[in-house]
């Protein structure tokens, strides 16, 4: 079975998870509550996240944007 995760990264602006509309399919269940960092670790870490890592997010809070280079601060939510 294949699950849909969404990536939020933890905001460096607001101190809060925001999503990105990054989309990726794994076919394990991840806990909301792992990082990615956590989830990858000793593992290489898919295209879809280092894409994430790699740009620059604007926080919907403060409208200022950020860059989150830190893998235990990215969390896959499973998308129901």
């Amino acid at each position: 079975m294949a699950y849909r995760y969404m990536i939020h990264v933890f905001c460096k602006e607001c101190s809060e998870p925001h999503p990105t509309a990054v989309v990726m399919h794994r076919d394990e269940e991840i806990s909301p509550t792992q990082s990615v960092g956590t989830v990858y670790e000793g593992r290489e870490v898919p295209a879809e996240i280092v894409m994430v890592i790699g740009n620059q997010i604007r926080c919907p809070n403060t409208g200022k944007f950020f860059l989150q280079r830190d893998y235990r601060q990215v969390f896959l939510v499973r998308m129901i």
